[in-house]
């Protein structure tokens, strides 16, 4: 098949395939994230019961789905536009690696995001256990009878 397409066009078709493929993971990459961040942030409200966590995920939540709804079908519909004839020199070739250095820069604040909200619940905001009362005389003498 390759050989009947020539070289050229043999390469923009497997160029275009990586592409492809490059889209899904980015698409799958946030479905996955929506979907840990949605289930994280309502752990974190009603069973740990920190606003403060469950915030702080909920921003890595409203990035994702910033990511999925706005930043990437832009850029897919900008990479396949570059796939076929929109060279490096062109507008939409810029506009494509501008958005994907946006797309980059969020993932690095999420993972900054991440970072704290693992280090508040291992090293920070635990209580302390309360320590064990004992029962006065008058009390266990009651308890029993």
């Amino acid at each position: 098949m390759f050989q009947t397409l020539g070289p050229e066009n043999a390469r923009l078709l497997l160029r275009y395939l990586a592409g492809e493929e490059n889209r899904l993971f980015f698409t799958n990459w946030e479905l996955t994230q929506i979907a840990l961040g949605a289930l994280l942030t309502a752990v974190l409200l009603l069973a740990i019961q920190s606003r403060l966590l469950a915030g702080l995920v909920g921003a890595m939540l409203i990035i994702a789905l910033f990511q999925h709804f706005r930043v990437t079908p832009e850029m897919i519909a900008l990479g396949r536009l570059v796939d076929f004839g929109g060279g490096s020199g062109s507008a939409a070739y810029s506009q494509f690696w501008r958005l994907h250095g946006l797309y980059g820069v969020l993932e690095v604040v999420k993972l900054a995001l991440l970072v704290v909200v693992a280090g508040i619940l291992l090293f920070g905001g635990r209580a302390k256990t309360p320590e064990p009362v004992e029962a006065s005389p008058e009390v266990s003498t009651l308890a029993e009878s």
